[in-house]
């Protein structure tokens, strides 16, 4: 019987080289399957055909303050805060952590009663009456709604808006987070009165919506 060929030993370029190559196939088929994960988890929803929107529109970009109807719209800041920058045991719904990949954008906004009567601003909740939605068109046209408002005070570490109707002439301050991935671009924020279940556009509330553009900070 002849002796089995002994199988040449590698040098520790080689080694080095394989174990490189070994690693870049794990962390390339890792970051395969949370980019895959991201997609089955966290859809894009388009604006347009999504949100149901009033005729009229009030349009503007921050800083400035803008009136529709009774409403008085305000956006003081807008800033991110990296997912990676909160505590690992801070507890946040799966709402407000939908993936890895999303950052959270906090806007202070201030909302003013202009009318001589009570004003819907329940935003979040069973008895939502207004809809504070967080719209982008790069690279696609998608929207957000707020993460709530618990979650909202842990991640920005400030009072998030409170929900429920103003009275005449009041004035209130908070702010609103949403979780979006951070390459996203041409950011608005949309105050919409709602509509009835299943109410069409024409039969929709008398209050016209409002689009806020803004760019946030960092």
């Amino acid at each position: 019987m002849s002796p089995r060929n002994p199988q040449p030993r590698r040098t520790p370029a080689e080694r080095t080289a394989r174990l490189f190559l070994l690693n870049v196939l794990v962390f390339g088929g890792a970051m395969l399957l949370l980019w895959g994960g991201s997609k089955l988890l966290h859809h894009p929803r388009d604006a347009g055909a999504t949100v149901p929107m009033p005729a009229v529109m009030t349009v503007g970009e921050a800083p400035t303050v803008l009136a529709s109807g009774d409403y008085r719209l305000g956006l003081e800041r807008a800033r991110w805060v990296r997912q990676d920058s909160l505590p690992k045991d801070l507890r946040l719904s799966f709402r407000a952590r939908p993936n890895v990949l999303v950052d959270y954008l906090v806007v202070r906004v201030t909302v003013v009663d202009r009318g001589a009567g009570p004003l819907p601003l329940g935003y979040y909740g069973a008895e939502q009456d207004v809809r504070f939605v967080l719209s982008s068109s790069d690279p696609t046209s998608a929207y957000a709604e707020p993460v709530p408002p618990a979650d909202a005070a842990a991640i920005s570490g400030e009072r998030p808006l409170a929900s429920g109707a103003l009275a005449p002439g009041e004035r209130r301050s908070g702010v609103l987070v949403y979780a979006l991935e951070p390459f996203r671009k041409g950011l608005a924020l949309l105050l919409i009165p709602d509509y009835a279940a299943g109410a069409p556009p024409d039969r929709g509330p008398t209050q016209p919506a409002i689009e806020l553009r803004f760019a946030p900070a960092g």
